[in-house]
């Protein structure tokens, strides 16, 4: 995968292993139902984001506030 995306050539892989998808991604698309909720730079996610926007489920704690529960109330329509 390495070589491939080191010519310029986009690489697309699906995953639900989290800690192989961030380590080898430059941005992950965040899916639930089948529609995507949220879109972040890997060097930026955890694996607690991603699974709080997978889920929907955002702990007071690490929750980003009112910008994600807007972003994933219009994914849900």
């Amino acid at each position: 995968i390495d070589e491939i995306a080191a010519t310029g050539t986009a690489v697309l892989v699906i995953s639900s292993d989290l800690p192989e998808a961030l380590g080898i991604s430059d941005r992950l698309l965040v899916m639930r139902g089948g529609r995507i909720v949220t879109e972040m730079p890997a060097a930026e996610a955890s694996e607690e984001s991603v699974m709080q926007h997978a889920t929907g489920v955002h702990t007071p704690s690490t929750s980003t506030g009112d910008r994600d529960r807007a972003h994933d109330a219009g994914a849900s329509r």
